[in-house]
């Protein structure tokens, strides 16, 4: 039979056994390497942990962080879908509703998350109660600086850059001025309410206030507008703007098309006014070109011509000089004899045609014959010209 003793030590192992059973959860904890940790002891102390491995729980609580998450604010896209996007008003009065995202990363010092952890006490609270609330506070603090269709165009990307710098940095310092501006739409003049940030001596920007952010540690990045969902009445204001600047665009262009139209036209008229031109020099230059070289065949005959004269003249000048050279030698003999030869043949072929006596029948006087006289007048003819030979060379 077993003692008191005995059945007492194993009651209080058993019920140690269970305490250790249903308290086993709660002895060590495992973090992941991207998450943090906060333990609050039994004695209400905290302890934070950063890096992954099991850590001493000891009956404590655990609240776990993400150390780097997404926070949305968007338009609902179905039934059923809560509205989590944020409100604008611009400086024309238009309403609209902004939807995003950006990224965030808490600090991973212990002084910083467990502050973080004593303000807040989930990573849901933190979205909620801090995250919301400063870019909520940059979105309107960045309405006025533009109206609604300049937010839906030109400047956008300015926009999204205007509320990225408050969530970081705190709400920009600014002063309003009313202003008017011609309205296309309705052709009149209309109150604007004009944004300017003040600055200092440096330029640089002042801020309202520090962003609530900052004094966390928590940094955002890649901050993202993906919709404006604007008012009814901004959608047609900007539909209608819209319709106005396309017409602009399109008068525009259209002018500028007939203005090239023109410019081609006398680009074309200037180009066959040009083609006409050459095709006249060609002609001028083909016809200048035939008459020099009909002047120039001119001047060669010309030229030909003088020089074939002088040429003649001096083949002249050559054949009188010949001449008289020869004359000089002999006086001509051989051509006075030929040409007295010649008129002898003439008068002995006559005579003989004729029938005629080569003599006289009748002879009166003298003793000699009539060949004998005949003769004589041969000899002195013949000494005559002797005669005149011998003047010539004289």
């Amino acid at each position: 039979m077993n003692s008191p003793t005995k059945i007492i030590g194993l009651i209080a192992v058993g019920v140690v056994f269970i305490i250790a059973v249903l308290f086993s959860g709660r002895l060590w904890e495992t973090v992941d390497a991207g998450e943090i940790a906060v333990i609050q002891y039994t004695d209400g102390s905290l302890k934070a942990f950063t890096t992954p491995g099991f850590k001493p729980q000891s009956l404590g609580t655990v609240t776990k962080y993400k150390k780097r998450d997404n926070f949305d604010f968007l338009l609902p896209k179905g039934k059923g879908d809560s509205d989590r996007s944020l409100k604008i008003v611009f400086n024309d009065g238009g309403v609209a509703r902004i939807s995003g995202t950006t990224a965030y990363e808490l600090p991973t010092d212990e002084p910083s998350i467990l502050k973080l952890h004593a303000a807040y006490r989930s990573q849901e609270a933190l979205e909620r109660a801090l995250i919301e609330p400063v870019i909520s506070k940059s979105i309107l603090a960045a309405g006025p600086m533009m109206s609604s269709t300049e937010s839906y165009s030109s400047r956008r990307n300015e926009l999204l850059s205007v509320i990225d710098d408050q969530v970081d940095n705190g709400v920009l310092k600014t002063k309003s001025t009313q202003t008017k501006a011609y309205d296309e739409l309705t052709k009149t003049d209309k109150n604007i309410l004009q944004i300017e940030i003040i600055r200092d001596a440096k330029g640089i920007a002042l801020r309202e206030d520090v962003s609530a952010l900052k004094e966390f540690g928590i940094r955002t990045f890649n901050l993202a507008i993906k919709d404006i969902d604007y008012s009814a009445a901004v959608d047609t204001q900007i539909q209608q703007q819209q319709q106005m600047i396309t017409a602009v665009q399109t008068s525009i262009m259209e002018a500028r098309q007939a203005e090239q139209s023109a410019i081609t036209a006398e680009k074309k008229g200037q180009a066959s006014i040009a083609t006409a031109k050459a095709e006249q020099e060609v002609i001028k230059t083909t016809a200048v070109t035939q008459a020099e070289k009909a002047r120039d065949v001119a001047r060669l005959d010309a030229e030909s011509a003088a020089l074939e004269k002088q040429a003649k003249i001096l083949r002249g000048q050559g054949d009188a000089e010949a001449r008289r050279l020869a004359m000089s030698a002999d006086g001509a003999l051989a051509q006075r004899l030929a040409n007295k030869l010649a008129i002898n043949e003439v008068w002995a072929k006559a005579w003989a045609e004729n029938g005629a006596a080569v003599v006289p029948s009748i002879q009166m006087g003298g003793s000699s014959t009539p060949q004998t006289n005949w003769w004589n007048i041969v000899e002195a003819n013949a000494a005559l010209d002797l005669q005149a030979k011998t003047a010539s060379k004289k």
